[in-house]
């Protein structure tokens, strides 16, 4: 699910903050994890010179890994899996295009492994039964986190995760939810899928219409 923050939003996730005991965790300073994401952009210098559709531009995008209380002690499997999902090929960073880096505080946006309570409290459009994004805060819900979703059974529950991560991180670069185009065929990684796929197969990964989509935002900054 993906809201836009009003004034209320801004103040329902003020006082949801201030009841959270924040959890940053982070590899190196700003500046060194900086150093290796260009380092690592480097190794895929072969993959990005045969694939097409690479643009030929780069970016860091930094995040903030954060955890209420409830979550705090699954915060560095989240923090693997994140970090795994973000720079993986497949997904919003454009085949090495784009960096997601991990810093300690500030970040382009938080990322946060959060409770039923806290993802309703966030804003008044959030359900505690699914995940949420809300202006630059992208909840994912502790709950889902731990069990998934029955449209993803017979798949394995890094499936689901990695899912989530990249459709609430869509939310925030400004993708709104996608319908199945066609039974049997892959659903968008925008569409909603925890709740149901509507003749789709699971898929985790965006689809290359909705990273073109989102190559604006990817770009910007």
């Amino acid at each position: 699910m993906g809201v836009m923050r009003g004034r209320r939003g801004t103040a329902m996730i003020a006082a949801a903050a201030a009841a959270m005991t924040a959890l940053s965790v982070w590899s190196a300073t700003a500046a060194a994890a900086v150093e290796q994401a260009q380092s690592r952009r480097a190794g895929h210098t072969s993959f990005l010179e045969v694939r097409g559709d690479t643009p030929p531009w780069h970016r860091v995008v930094t995040y903030v890994l954060r955890a209420d209380d409830t979550a705090a002690a699954e915060l560095g499997a989240f923090a693997d899996v994140a970090d795994q999902t973000l720079n993986d090929p497949r997904g919003w960073g454009s085949g090495g295009a784009i960096d997601f880096v991990r810093v300690r505080h500030g970040g382009e946006f938080r990322l946060w492994l959060a409770s039923r309570r806290t993802v309703a409290a966030a804003h008044v459009s959030c359900s505690p039964e699914y995940s949420c994004r809300v202006g630059k805060d992208v909840l994912i819900n502790a709950a889902r986190w731990r069990d998934g979703a029955a449209t993803f059974r017979g798949h394995p529950l890094d499936d689901y995760r990695q899912y989530v991560i990249n459709h609430e991180v869509g939310h925030w670069l400004g993708l709104k939810h996608q319908e199945c185009p066609g039974k049997g065929g892959p659903a968008p990684v925008m569409q909603q899928q925890t709740i149901r796929l509507d003749g789709c197969e699971p898929r985790v990964w965006p689809l290359h219409r909705e990273i073109r989509v989102a190559r604006p935002a990817l770009q910007a900054g």
